[in-house]
This record gives structure tokens, C-alpha cells and sequence, in this order.
């Protein structure tokens, strides 16, 4: 499964499902600016993480979820593409 990556003004990044279209009002709080996906079979995610996007239907990356979605996203790598 894809993992649409966008970077809120504050820089926390905010990630949801790519089968999804972005929830309604997420653009409400900060403007978003897209990072680019990453496929989340391939990148271990938090149970923090994993239970914001089933619960609100996105969530906010931080700790080490940033951590690995940042490198993931600047390597370019199999794991991740940027637009």
C-alpha cells in the first residue's frame, strides 16, 4: 500500500493512505505541500501511526516514523517517490 506524504507549514509530515482521497478539512489547520509516497510495505510503521490513519483516516508521522519517511523520501529509493 501507497503512502501519500505531504509536509504541513509547521514541517511535520502528514500521511495517508494513497487508495484515499485526503480527508475532508485536513488542509483546514496548516496548508499541505506534497513530499511524494512511500510504499508502506517496505518501511516499518509505528502502532501509533498505523492507529491515527485507521481511526481518523491520516496521520502525523514523528519520531521515528519522520525519521525514516524524511530519508526514505530524500534517497529516493525503491521504497519511496517524489513528485
Amino acid at each position: 500500500m501507497r503512502l501519500n506524504v505531504y509536509v504541513r507549514s509547521d514541517d511535520a509530515l502528514v500521511v495517508f493512505p494513497d487508495l484515499f482521497k485526503p480527508p475532508a478539512g485536513l488542509e483546514s489547520e496548516c496548508p499541505l505541500r506534497m513530499a511524494g509516497w512511500i510504499d508502506a510495505e517496505r518501511v516499518p510503521l509505528s502502532d501509533a501511526l498505523v492507529e491515527q490513519m485507521v481511526s481518523t483516516g491520516y496521520g502525523v508521522a514523528s519520531g521515528r516514523d519522520a525519521v525514516i519517511f524524511r530519508s526514505a523520501l530524500l534517497e529516493g529509493e525503491d521504497i519511496a517517490a517524489s513528485v
